[in-house]
C-alpha cells in the first residue's frame, strides 16, 4: 500500500470454492497467520500447507492513516 494500515483494520479470509472432479464443491474456508510487513504498509498470508488444485478466493479489507476502509477481492486457480 502507499500508506501505512491500520492493523487492527486489516482483514483477509481465503476460501477454496471448487475443487476438479467434484461438483457443487461447498466453499471451505482455508486457515492461515498473518504478519503485517516492518513498514506497516504489507501484510503477509502464510498458509499452513500447500494449497490444494482447485479454484479460491481472496478477500481482503483494511484502512489506511486516513482511516478510509478500502477492500477487494480476487480469484485463483491453483494447478
Amino acid at each position: 500500500f502507499s500508506e501505512k494500515l491500520i492493523a487492527s483494520t486489516v482483514k483477509a479470509e481465503l476460501v477454496m470454492t471448487g475443487m476438479p472432479g467434484m461438483k457443487d464443491h461447498p466453499p471451505m474456508k482455508i486457515a492461515f497467520t498473518s504478519a503485517m510487513g516492518k513498514d506497516g504498509k504489507s501484510m503477509t498470508l502464510q498458509l499452513k500447507r500447500a494449497l490444494a488444485p482447485g479454484t479460491y478466493k481472496l478477500q481482503w479489507s483494511a484502512a489506511g492513516a486516513d482511516t478510509h476502509r478500502m477492500g477487494s477481492e480476487f480469484g485463483f486457480t491453483v494447478k
